[in-house]
């Protein structure tokens, strides 16, 4: 909030201002008074049902309101020309983004504590997933808005503009892929050589968007959704490969492991009757 009131040259006459400004203060007050009571009557207020309540106003408050403070044409957290967004202020943009996810990290702390969301059994790698799915959504949503405004229909091959077509075409392959892989995970019925194709499609497809996106005439040059997302799914998308290509590694080799074992308990099994039938002859000399 001390970020978005030092705004300089912001009157906060019109509508979105006002709204800004509005959620920001609900959502200290709501903090402040969350703080207060988790010191003062932590029994009756942690775990309960007002912490709860609480958690998810703040959580349903940046749902709404980050996007205003992402939106360029704000000239809040970000702004630029032609649909390019680079940060204007670091404190309200990085500041907004971490208060968005810890009100959904509390909200689900608190949903897994009451047992209406049973996340125990999540492991990283579905996590990872699930975060790889949330960085393809940014750039879409991020290259869709930058093609919107630029000049790209009336100059659509161009440098500038194939690169964003290009930004579209990965934010929604790795949306669709990474949607179907964190389900996939969630349940356990993704296989490891599936796992291992769909993430080495994901991480060729992020690596070449690095240099495509985010180099020379990239949408993505400039420090803003774009560029971070970009590198985030680059990033996950190669530690899934990674971890998916040792998992698939280690159960072949657990595979050849446990075949040596049902080797020896075949050999065993065939040389008892054998011994069996020595023993007659041995008490008949």
């Amino acid at each position: 909030m001390g970020s978005f009131v030092s705004l300089k040259d912001k009157t906060y006459d019109s509508s979105t201002d006002k709204w800004v400004l509005s959620m920001t203060a609900l959502s200290l007050c709501i903090s402040a008074i969350a703080v207060i009571a988790s010191v003062a009557a932590s029994a009756a207020f942690v775990g309960k049902m007002g912490e709860m309540a609480l958690s998810t106003m703040c959580t349903i408050f940046w749902c709404v309101v980050l996007g205003p403070i992402m939106n360029p044409d704000n000239l809040y957290a970000t702004g630029g020309y032609f649909g390019l967004s680079t940060v204007l202020n670091a404190n309200l943009y990085f500041s907004s983004w971490a208060a968005f996810i810890a009100a959904f990290w509390i909200s689900g702390s608190l949903a897994r504590d009451a047992k209406v969301l049973d996340v125990t059994d999540t492991t990283p790698k579905t996590a990872q997933w699930y975060l790889l799915l949330a960085a393809s959504i940014v750039v879409l949503a991020s290259s869709v808005k930058i093609y919107n405004a630029s000049i790209c229909d009336d100059f659509p091959d161009n440098s500038f503009c194939r690169r964003t077509k290009f930004a579209i075409s990965i934010g929604v392959i790795g949306m669709v892929m990474a949607l179907v892989g964190s389900i996939m995970s969630a349940l356990g019925v993704m296989s490891p050589l599936i796992e291992v194709i769909t993430s080495v499609t994901l991480f060729g497809l992020y690596c070449f968007g690095v240099g495509y996106i985010t180099f020379g005439d990239g949408p993505g040059t400039a420090i803003g959704n774009l560029y971070f997302s970009t590198w985030a799914g680059f990033i996950l998308s190669g530690a899934i490969f990674a971890a998916s290509l040792k998992d698939m590694r280690g159960g072949a080799k657990s595979g050849d492991g446990d075949a040596a074992p049902a080797a020896d308990e075949a050999k065993v099994d065939e040389e008892a009757p054998a011994a069996e039938a020595d023993a007659p002859m041995k008490d008949e000399e």
